[in-house]
């Protein structure tokens, strides 16, 4: 919602104005009226905006401000006339800026891979939509010379309130794209991650702010994740329309682009039950080790990749009263009775799985102290054993969550 601000804002908006030297106007940036204005922006916004946002917005506004501005060279002095105009519009930006925020707009994760479905918005929960739908075109120019063509485009679009800008860091973006991995685990459980053939960066991560794209820098190795995600085609079903069975029928594939959308549909349930959740005491952790999840499968470094699914292993099956300060090896023998319970079948089953999960930890030891650098061959089959040990934890615990309504302490 937009603000009116006061007098003491407009003061140290004053004060930065007042401490600007136009033919050096970006030397502002270092001077103790910029920063106090800063830290007042934020401090205004908390917490839709953080201090690095505030900063980097500032900035922005000055940028775009100046732009409009014909400077003479720095040897030549400043008209009177055109130094007015300048601080007059100084001001007048940072204030209609600062009284902007904060935003509210769409962050969209690009699907390439999930092809040939019909027209469709899923809503996953009351931030997240899963949409096909045409592709907002690009701005003409240097910074981007690509327009839309028009095309279909599935994606994950996470609304957000804050700032926006191309660093992913950013307090709103940082959080959408925390939100976007959630997603990706559930629909990595049907999906396969192929390698993108195209060009990555045709398939960027945008932020739709007042009808203006801005593109995101993502690492490229999720750029690489998303844009490689695809369906497994045998995964991809629906139930038949025969009788005389209570679910209409036994599954078969899903060949049109509608029957496709119910297909999909279907496997998506599990996330909406999932977000409806959002106040269960497991949620936060569950979905945390979501992220962690998706940030070992998309890693570029093997040796990240192994630490990351453990990690998450170790936040879902620690009961967060775990002292730190406890003996590694002790600590070892409770989680892994913990993962061999919670998905054993019997005795024999339950004792090999905690057996897997200490030889899983042994090697995390070695990784995390350095005594091994990296993963020989016979480790990285390994890493994709604790990976789908982590996915199998996290699918359990799902399960158990929304099957109940009962919050664990």
């Amino acid at each position: 919602m937009a603000i009116k601000l006061n007098e003491k804002y407009l003061r140290q908006i004053t004060d930065v104005v007042n401490s600007v030297s136009v033919a050096r106007w970006w030397d502002v940036l270092e001077q103790p009226q910029f920063d106090n204005l800063v830290l007042s922006v934020a401090k205004l916004h908390h917490p839709r905006l953080s201090e690095r946002d505030a900063h980097m917005a500032l900035i922005r506004g000055l940028l775009d401000c100046m732009d409009g501005f014909n400077l003479p060279s720095l040897k030549s002095p400043v008209p009177e006339e055109l130094e007015r105009r300048v601080r007059n519009a100084i001001f007048e930006k940072l204030r209609t800026l600062i009284e902007s925020f904060p935003w509210d707009f769409e962050v969209k994760f690009p699907l390439p891979r999930f092809e040939n479905f019909g027209p469709f918005e899923f809503d996953l929960s009351e931030s997240v939509v899963l949409r096909n739908a045409l592709d907002e075109p690009q701005p003409h120019g240097l910074q981007a010379l690509r327009v839309s063509t028009g095309r279909r485009l599935i994606q994950i679009c996470v609304k957000a309130n804050g700032y926006a800008d191309s660093d992913p860091g950013g307090n709103a973006v940082s959080q959408a794209i925390s939100r976007a991995k959630q997603v990706l685990y559930f629909l990595d459980t049907f999906s396969l991650s192929t390698w993108f053939h195209g060009d990555v960066r045709s398939e960027e991560t945008y932020a739709m702010v007042s009808q203006e794209r801005v593109a995101i820098r993502l690492p490229d190795s999720l750029t690489n994740y998303l844009c490689g995600l695809t369906p497994k085609s045998d995964l991809m079903t629906i139930y038949g329309n025969e009788s005389g069975t209570l679910l209409g029928g036994a599954l078969r594939a899903a060949d049109t682009p509608e029957e496709r959308v119910e297909a999909l549909s279907l496997k998506l349930d599990a996330a909406k039950t999932f977000f409806s959740r959002e106040a269960h005491a497991d949620f936060e952790a569950i979905g945390a080790a979501m992220e962690w999840y998706i940030d070992s499968v998309t890693a570029d470094n093997q040796t990240f990749a192994y630490i990351a699914a453990c990690i998450g292993l170790e936040a879902l099956l620690g009961y967060g009263t775990d002292d730190p300060s406890d003996k590694m090896e002790a600590m070892s023998v409770r989680l892994s009775d913990r993962y061999g319970f919670l998905l054993g079948v019997g005795r024999a089953d339950r004792e090999k799985l905690s057996n897997e999960f200490r030889e899983m930890l042994k090697l995390r030891g070695k990784l995390v102290h350095a005594r091994n650098k990296r993963l020989n061959a016979d480790q990285r089959a390994k890493l994709y054993g604790v990976q789908n040990m982590l996915s199998s934890v996290i699918r359990q615990e799902v399960k158990t969550m929304t099957s109940t309504n009962t919050k664990r302490a």
